[in-house]
This record gives C-alpha cells, sequence and structure tokens, in this order.
C-alpha cells in the first residue's frame, strides 16, 4: 500500500472510531429543545427505560397521556371503565435504537422508521426516510469545536437536504438545516420525530442534565428577578359561594422594588409596598424586605413529565409575550385523575362532587404571576381564591393597567365567569359570581345552537350527554357582561 493510501486508510478508521464516541444519549440523559430559529415551546426527553439488544441500545422516551378517554379492561375507575391511556408518544416518538456503529433509528408515531447514520465520513451522505412524495438525505461535514450553551464541546455536524423524488430541493423549514452532535453533550440540534413528516420543526438543545448546563431546572434565583425601579401590582381575591358575603374581599397589593443584595443563599429585595381593598379610599404603605432562596426548585427536566402519583398535574413550560417582553413561563394544573399501573393509564377518581379546578403559573422575571382555584359544592356552595398580576413594570416597559385606589370600575382580568371542567365529560359547569340572570348557549363550529339554558344561580350545571365530541363556543350572557369561552367535550 502506498503511503497516500495508507494515510488515506488511517484517516478514515480514524473518523469512524471517533465517530462511535459521538453517542446522542445515555440512559440517564435529561435533556430540554425549543424550537429554531423562534423560540416559544419547550420539548423534554428523558427515558421510561432502556434496554440492551447484544451491542445496540434501545431507548423508550416516557410517554404522554393520551386526550380522550377510553374503555380499559382492567381498571375500574369512578363512573366506569374509563381512562385516558398513557401511551401518547412525545418529540422523539415510539423508541430510539442506536446501534454500536454509529447507526441511529428514530420511530415516529405511525411506526415509520428513520435511519440517521452518524458514522458518514465528511463529504458523505445516506437516505434517512423517504415516502412517495419526498426524500430526506443526511450529509455529514467535517467536524468542529463549538460554545453549546457554554459548554466547549467537539461537534460532528449534518446537514439536511429535503428534496422531491427527482432531486429537486424543496424549500421546508428542514431542508438545510443542520444536524448536530457533541462529544459531550451528545444531540444537540434536532427537530420533532412524533408527527415527522407532516410537522417539519427544527429543535435545538435549550438544557442538559449531564453535563449540566442551561435551562437545567426553574429555582428561585430564575423566577425572583427583580432589579431596582421593577414594580409589581398582585391582585388577590376570596369570593364564598352562597356563604356571608363579609368573608369576600378583593385587594390589590403594589411592590416597588428599591434595592436589591444577593448573598450564595439568598437574594434579598427592599421594596416599598402599598395595599389597599376595592372600593377603598385608605391605602396603606411600608417598606418591607423580600427573601428567597436562590437555590430553590420549582420545576427540572424533563418539564412536562407526568408523575404516577395519585393525582396527575398537567404541566408546560412555554416562552410567553407579555406586552413585548419575552419570558419562560411554568404552568400546572391538577387533573384529579388516578393511575392504574395494570393498564397504564389514569382514570377519573370521584372527589365527592365537581372536582376543584385550578391553575398556578410563575414566569421567569416576575415570580408567581397566577394562582387561582374554584371550589364547588352543589347546590351553589365553595369559593373561589386566587391571585394574579394586574400589572407590571420590567425594563422600562409597562404591562398591564394598574390599579388605583379609590378608583371604580378599572378593567381587571376578570375571572368572575368561569367554566369548567375543560375539557369537558358529560357535564359541564358555568359559574357567574355577579349575575343571577342571563342565558347560556353552546354553539357548534357551523354557529348552531345545541344547547341554551337559563342562568338563574351562581352556578349553573349543564348536561352534556347528547354533545358529541369536538369543539364548541359558550356564550355566557348576563345582565352586566357577554363572555365567550371555547370548550371541547371530550
Amino acid at each position: 500500500m502506498n503511503n497516500k493510501l495508507f494515510t488515506l486508510f488511517l484517516l478514515a478508521l480514524t473518523l469512524s472510531a471517533s465517530a462511535q464516541n459521538y453517542k446522542l444519549f445515555n440512559a440517564g440523559t435529561k435533556k430540554v429543545f425549543t424550537e429554531y430559529p423562534v423560540t416559544d415551546s419547550s420539548y423534554s426527553i428523558a427515558f421510561d427505560s432502556a434496554a440492551v439488544s447484544g451491542n445496540d441500545s434501545i431507548y423508550f422516551p416516557y410517554a404522554g397521556i393520551e386526550d380522550q378517554f377510553m374503555e380499559v379492561s382492567n381498571c375500574m375507575f369512578w363512573g366506569g371503565p374509563m381512562c385516558r391511556q398513557q401511551n401518547k408518544p412525545t418529540w422523539p416518538g415510539l423508541k430510539i435504537i442506536s446501534k454500536s456503529d454509529g447507526r441511529c433509528l428514530f420511530f415516529n408515531n405511525p411506526g415509520d422508521t428513520l435511519f440517521f447514520d452518524f458514522a458518514l465520513l465528511p463529504g458523505a451522505s445516506s437516505l434517512f426516510f423517504e415516502d412517495d412524495q419526498q426524500r430526506f438525505m443526511l450529509l455529514a461535514e467535517d467536524a468542529d469545536t463549538m460554545n453549546i450553551l457554554g459548554i466547549i464541546d467537539s461537534v460532528r455536524y449534518f446537514r439536511i437536504l429535503h428534496t422531491d423524488l427527482q432531486g429537486n430541493p424543496i424549500n421546508s423549514l428542514l431542508n438545510n438545516e443542520l444536524i448536530i452532535l457533541g462529544k459531550q453533550l451528545g444531540l444537540a440540534r434536532f427537530f420533532r420525530i412524533d408527527l415527522f413528516p407532516q410537522v417539519l420543526q427544527p429543535l435545538t438543545i435549550l438544557g442538559n442534565s449531564s453535563p449540566e448546563t442551561g435551562l437545567v431546572r426553574l429555582t428561585h434565583e430564575m423566577i425572583y428577578d427583580h432589579q431596582p425601579g421593577d414594580e409589581i401590582q398582585y391582585r388577590e381575591w376570596f369570593d364564598n359561594f352562597g356563604g356571608p358575603p363579609a368573608v369576600n374581599y378583593q385587594r390589590f397589593t403594589k411592590y416597588v422594588f428599591l434595592e436589591r443584595s444577593n448573598s450564595p443563599d439568598t437574594i434579598t429585595y427592599r421594596v416599598k409596598r402599598s395595599v389597599f381593598e376595592m372600593g377603598s379610599d385608605v391605602m396603606l404603605t411600608d417598606t418591607i424586605l423580600l427573601q428567597y432562596r436562590r437555590g430553590v426548585v420549582l420545576a427540572e427536566i424533563p418539564y412536562d413529565y407526568i408523575d404516577q402519583n395519585n393525582r396527575m398535574e398537567y404541566r408546560v413550560l412555554d416562552m410567553a409575550d407579555y406586552c413585548g417582553l419575552s419570558m419562560w413561563t411554568y404552568t400546572t394544573k391538577p387533573e384529579y385523575l388516578m393511575y392504574c399501573t395494570e393498564d397504564n393509564c389514569w382514570g377519573v377518581y370521584d372527589t365527592q362532587g365537581p372536582p376543584p379546578v385550578g391553575e398556578t403559573r410563575v414566569v421567569a422575571g416576575l415570580g408567581l404571576y397566577l394562582d387561582v382555584s374554584t371550589v364547588i359544592s352543589p347546590p351553589p356552595y365553595g369559593y373561589s381564591s386566587g391571585k394574579e398580576v394586574v400589572y407590571f413594570k420590567k425594563y422600562g416597559i409597562s404591562c398591564g393597567q394598574e390599579v388605583i385606589v379609590g378608583v371604580e370600575n378599572q378593567p381587571l382580568i376578570d375571572h368572575s365567569v368561569a367554566i369548567f371542567p375543560n375539557p369537558a365529560g358529560d357535564f359541564l359547569y358555568i359559574r357567574n359570581e355577579h349575575d343571577n340572570s342571563g342565558t347560556i348557549g353552546i354553539f357548534n363550529s357551523n354557529g348552531q345552537l345545541k344547547i341554551s339554558a337559563i342562568i338563574e344561580n351562581q352556578l349553573t350545571e349543564l348536561d352534556l350527554t347528547n354533545l358529541s365530541p369536538g369543539i364548541y363556543l359558550v356564550k355566557v350572557i348576563g345582565a352586566k357582561q357577554l363572555r365567550s369561552f371555547k370548550l371541547i367535550k371530550e
């Protein structure tokens, strides 16, 4: 063998061997991705289990919860053998097979196989998916070093080529996009697999657990991140249905942040606090200290994981817009379902009446943004309580409308009218705190009135058993206001 051929042979061996060191995952991998190039939602990945078959590794991403209830054979829940199965694939698809030679197989929701050859030499290409209309190729490019979330990593680049069957480029979101594979971080740039090829969505890494970098967890330090000059006003309320009005209140508290000091364990703010009751001309002011322990963890990767305990919780981490400011927002809602290991599903358990309805929302840089709950026990008894931001100023930008002491009829974020549960099963409840008269109408997507009812109390119950599953519009028309809601009937 001449020297030139020998050199090329050694180079090929080196590249092939090094490619095998670029592992996408391990069994304990926890990552979170977001859309690329515009950040909107988060996409977590973690594995319920991993297996070894010969020299290959098989990963099973944790599954989400089906949207629809279905009948199951072994688990008897309250109201019948109906449940929502925990078998809905998250964005990586059904399963992932990582082969010892650098190749990797992803399976989308319909079970199609996407075949990636991450051992390709620079300049080589391979087909990773094809149907009767289109073709997706993987083109290997040169290796390099790259700063990924503050970590300098050796990376391999692969370019996606999306064409028709004649080889003509298709101008899609994935055509010419990169897949990036790091030696330390593993998969750092990829795309959604679950709904591929109907959904072509590039993703880029947002956080990685090992090594730890990026948005690994939400802590008090991130959530309660204020600067001198920031302002926040909260509305707090308690409304007791069917009880003495004396226990009800609506209070407004405003904080103006004056100073901030940090220690290794805590963040301390000196703030001016102003408090008044709605309808009152008296405002109390003082200066207080607010202190938060920096390391307290509110949530961590995977942000949308469902714990298998006695109560399921809806969880989502999204980038939301607040008057032009984009901030990460973490939302949780209780679902009041219990888990059955035998059928891997969640069914309704008896809450002795309509289940409590609530939602908690925290915003990175603002703190607690919304915390509401409603408990109903027919005939209309119960309460609604909560705390929400009605106004804030951050980075010099004002958002919302500050409520001024002594000024009535301020436009507020109105939670006095609510429908629940949503999605709904056989019954829907409409709470209307301020109107004991009026009408309720439920319309289908064609504008046809399907159900109508008269408002006679603060709480109205509607029977939906004859309503087909689908999306509807609920109009609540009272003497003082008109509100519309989108309703999902399961």
